[in-house]
């Protein structure tokens, strides 16, 4: 079950980091659209919790390391989102969503970096 929480993760950085790469701007004028308060999931929340769950995981892992310091910064990330004051949230939402598409394209492969080296922890990718 672990295993497969895990693939979930990096099969949706992997998801995430691709779109960005191929048109980050018809990604972020869909964030930018889409109103704070509508989702019924707190993406905050998924944050918290799949960092968490590297956390945990990350000893029984190869490059524990990083598995280490991605889980610090997704629970970081997630609980500056989640608790910060409003004004503190919009102010970096819109420094976020003002990059160059350049930036996003960055972010975009290195989601997918993450995300491979992440199957390739798991063993679903490059083991024989």
């Amino acid at each position: 079950m672990k295993l497969y929480a895990l693939a979930s993760l990096a099969f949706l950085w992997l998801a995430d980091g691709a779109a960005l790469l191929i048109a980050p701007r018809l990604i972020v004028s869909r964030l930018r659209d889409m109103p704070a308060g509508s989702s019924p999931i707190r993406w905050e929340l998924l944050s918290v919790l799949g960092g968490t769950m590297l956390l945990i995981s990350a000893s029984d892992l190869a490059y524990h390391g990083l598995w280490i310091a991605v889980g610090l910064l997704m629970i970081a990330g997630g609980g500056v989102f989640w608790f910060a004051p409003a004004r503190w949230r919009h102010t970096l939402l819109d420094w976020c969503l003002d990059r160059e598409d350049l930036d996003y394209r960055f972010w975009g492969l290195g989601q997918c970096a993450l995300a491979l080296l992440l199957l390739h922890a798991i063993g679903w990718i490059g083991r024989l």
